[in-house]
């Protein structure tokens, strides 16, 4: 099966990449998985495939990545790589705690004259978020939308399926309950996983989009998790991901808690970083 388009040079955007082509090649016992995408696909399927081998293609191939697979590979690979067709898969800058990440979708998508406007995933959040005029049950509806989509990338991605603990990102305000632990807490119970609470050094501060970078940077060291999560794999949720600070920091928590792998999903990630 295969899904390529013929180009022949990939571009990746820094701020989240779809896959954007995949071959699936079978010789005797050997399978092989061919993709074109950005560094933090390929990390991906590693991270899904862990037993898988990396190969680096030729210099003329149309190809980014090639995974050697001397070993049956799981039934569920083909939704996996469509699921990868439409997610965001985010480069974390100055990672260093979280394993990977995803989003659902940007933020601001533009229109047919290049004008920014919110994406319809956006407009949703925005009624979860309770901003406007939107009714509790209009954002309880939005709610339940988005738990939806989020829980089937949970149960389609092979490597956050591997979760067994959900990790719903605080707000910046520990007297909120924000849109994120609010859908963190639904996805965790919509997929039968376990909530991790994660505790606030600081009971508030201001929204990240109000912060210097270097304000931000403090976030790694701003959360605890008092729960044993030794040799676990955590997913952590978020609703909007900007410079990955903050889920950094969730990340680097649940680490210090013994988690062996920390990967994150947002529902949005936005264009400015």
């Amino acid at each position: 099966m295969s899904a390529s388009s013929g180009i022949t040079r990939y571009r990746p955007d820094h701020r989240g990449n779809r896959l954007d082509a995949w071959s699936i090649e079978q010789s005797g016992s050997t399978t092989l998985l061919k993709i074109r995408g950005s560094k933090e696909i390929a990390e991906h399927i590693l991270g899904a495939l862990p037993r898988a081998e990396a190969q680096t293609p030729g210099r003329d191939s149309e190809w980014t990545c090639l995974f050697r697979m001397d070993f049956r590979p799981p039934d569920e690979l083909t939704d996996f790589l469509r699921l990868l067709e439409e997610v965001l898969v985010l480069r974390v800058r100055g990672r260093y705690y979280l394993d990977g990440a995803v989003a659902f979708d940007f933020y601001k998508i533009p229109d047919t004259d290049g004008t920014l406007r919110d994406s319809p995933t956006a407009i949703l959040m925005r009624a979860a978020k309770d901003y406007g005029p939107h009714s509790d049950e209009q954002r309880h509806e939005t709610e339940r939308f988005l738990c939806k989509r989020l829980s089937r990338i949970v149960r389609e991605h092979l490597w956050f399926d591997k979760a067994t603990k959900i990790v719903p990102v605080p707000g910046h305000d520990s007297k909120e309950v924000s849109a994120s632990m609010r859908i963190g807490t639904a996805v965790a119970r919509e997929t039968g996983r376990e909530i991790v609470e994660v505790k606030r050094r600081i009971s508030s501060r201001p929204p990240a989009k109000e912060m210097s970078r270097a304000d931000r940077a403090s976030f790694r060291w701003e959360y605890r998790v008092d729960e044993d999560l030794e040799g676990q794999t955590v997913l952590l949720i978020d609703d909007v991901y900007e410079t990955g600070q903050t889920m950094d920091g969730v990340a680097a928590a649940a680490k210090y808690s013994g988690a062996k792998t920390v990967v994150g999903l947002a529902a949005l990630r936005t264009l400015s970083n």
